[in-house]
């Protein structure tokens, strides 16, 4: 299981994956997003009989022309809180409904054990994302991301990207907390993910790359991928700044 950047690599969310429960909901949120001044709610939901354990869906509220009220206000809030979830939260208190809930973005995880030199550390490994090409400059992934840290306290990588997902790794996801390169086979942390630098820390290089073609080469993060080695048994391990970790 490994950051492996796969030209070919594709997973389809865009349907709701086998097994998943709509009608039991295990955590649910709305948060304002400031970027395209929208309403958001973030459903998570269980995964039975799969290799999936759960799934996170994110729905943008729509508001009926001349209702939009409650986005002006919510960007009222969040100017003066600086609390997104705040935001949208006292907005939806006003009790204007909104006409329409549409889906824009599906993720599904796995259970995973990471084992340190104090104990086992349980989190979720990305198994698959999908985000509607119309919302891609709305930076929903990283609500999403952080809001699984804060539920569960570590986030893993795909076992295999694509080359949007590695940029969101190597781009996004280091700056969002600390991320470690993890050993699989021999259960040790390798080196860190750095937000910037041009070589990567201890030199170690945590994607190998496969059927790739050089115009998509030139996106991946310069000197932080290799061609000459299968690094399956690496995963990147995203936590909260400031949780301790040992390397």
């Amino acid at each position: 299981m490994a950051p492996a950047v796969n030209g070919d690599y594709e997973k389809d969310l865009s349907t709701p994956p086998q097994g998943i429960n709509h009608s039991s909901i295990v955590f649910q949120k709305h948060f304002y997003n400031p970027l395209d001044s929208s309403i958001y709610k973030i459903t998570e939901y269980p995964i039975k009989g799969s290799e999936y354990r759960g799934c996170v869906e994110v729905h943008i509220l729509e508001f009926k022309e001349g209702d939009e009220y409650p986005l002006e206000y919510a960007n009222e809030v969040f100017l003066e809180k600086k609390d997104n979830v705040a935001a949208a939260n006292e907005a939806i208190d006003l009790g204007i409904p909104h006409e329409h809930e549409l889906l824009i973005a599906r993720y599904v995880y796995a259970n995973i054990t990471i084992h340190e030199a104090e104990g086992t550390v349980e989190g979720k490994q990305i198994r698959g994302a999908f985000v509607d090409n119309d919302y891609a400059g709305a930076k929903i992934t990283r609500e999403v991301y952080l809001t699984l840290l804060s539920r569960y306290g570590v986030v893993v990588s795909d076992s295999q990207q694509s080359i949007g997902g590695h940029g969101l790794w190597a781009f996004g996801v280091c700056k969002w907390g600390h991320v470690q390169v993890y050993n699989r086979n021999e259960n040790i942390y390798l080196s860190t993910l750095l937000p910037n630098g041009e070589e990567p820390d201890k030199n170690i290089k945590p994607w190998s790359v496969k059927n790739h073609e050089q115009n998509s080469v030139n996106k991946l993060r310069n000197g932080y991928w290799t061609i000459e080695d299968d690094l399956s048994r690496l995963v990147l391990v995203l936590k909260k700044f400031n949780t301790s970790t040992t390397t």
